[in-house]
């Protein structure tokens, strides 16, 4: 009866050794994969994040250039549609009677792109009206509203809404949309805030304007224009009345003893007294083609 001899102690084990290598380059390999892709993620977000600040730094450019609102919003609208995902955008302005609360689509503000008739042809609301749930929600946030989904424009999977605010009031609400789902993120959010506050800053500055030069050429109580724009409204005339053979005539009119109703009745009752008289020659001669009325003293 032979015996066999047991294995020498020191015989490797290769099979186990295979393992631990295999598991480790998988694990490296894991590794190497994952980094390049932070790297490539990385290298996207600075890339687009890079076309962003471009962005923002072009429409701030031209907000500064005395381009027009409209103008600004045109090229807003195409910077952001050619940047991409965005392929819709609209410009929603106040309802024309005034209403503060309801936004209509300005179709002249509209961005041109290819994809922008699939957008327009559904309107959020009925009769191109923007719905009033969400321009309550601007008005209280101030800010881009991202909706994602549920509540986005037919055809579009992703909607975000800018407001721009001037002087506490919603002036125009932007509408950009995407076919895709796209989340929300600080640099997109920042890009759309910064498109708002741009045109913001530009409707301040020419309502501010406006109203400076308003002003300066009309009456503060009656709101009829002063002398300066009257001289300088009937130099204008003149001139053409030269050119065309017209002619125009100058009716002055003044309210003897007028100062007997500020003395007996108190100035806030003469002030009503006069913007009365004001409203009903207003309704006489306004009516009138070429007729214009200005207030010469008080202004």
């Amino acid at each position: 009866m032979s015996a066999h001899p047991a294995p020498a102690a020191d015989t490797p084990d290769y099979e186990a050794l295979y393992q631990r290598i295999r598991r480790r380059y998988e694990r490296e390999r894991m590794v190497r994969k994952e980094a390049e892709r932070i790297a490539e993620e990385g290298l996207s977000q600075l890339y687009a994040r890079n076309r962003q600040q471009a962005l923002m730094e072009a429409v701030a450019a031209q907000a500064n250039s005395g381009a027009s609102v409209e103008d600004i919003i045109r090229f807003a609208f195409t910077q952001a549609c050619e940047m991409g995902p965005w392929c819709m955008a609209l410009a929603w302005m106040p309802d024309a009677a005034g209403n503060s609360r309801m936004f209509r689509l300005a179709d002249r503000f509209s961005s041109g792109h290819e994809h922008a008739a699939a957008g327009r042809a559904m309107p959020v609301g009925r009769d191109n009206v923007l719905l009033p749930s969400l321009c309550a929600r601007l008005q209280i946030e101030t800010g881009p509203l991202w909706l994602v989904g549920e509540g986005t424009r037919a055809g579009m999977q992703t909607v975000v809404l800018v407001p721009v605010m001037v002087m506490g009031r919603m002036a125009i609400v932007l509408e950009f949309g995407a076919r895709s789902r796209q989340e929300d993120d600080p640099y997109s959010l920042a890009m759309f805030s910064n498109i708002g506050r741009q045109l913001s800053h530009v409707l301040e500055r020419r309502e501010t304007a406006e109203r400076l030069q308003y002003e300066a050429t009309h009456d503060a109580l009656t709101g009829l224009p002063n002398r300066k724009a009257f001289l300088a409204r009937l130099d204008a005339l003149m001139t053409g009345d030269r050119a065309t053979g017209r002619d125009h005539a100058v009716m002055f009119i003044d309210l003897d003893k007028f100062k007997l109703v500020n003395d007996s009745f108190g100035h806030h009752t003469g002030d009503l007294f006069l913007i009365e008289i004001v409203s009903r020659l207003r309704r006489v001669f306004e009516t009138e083609q070429d007729c214009f009325m200005a207030r010469l003293g008080g202004g």
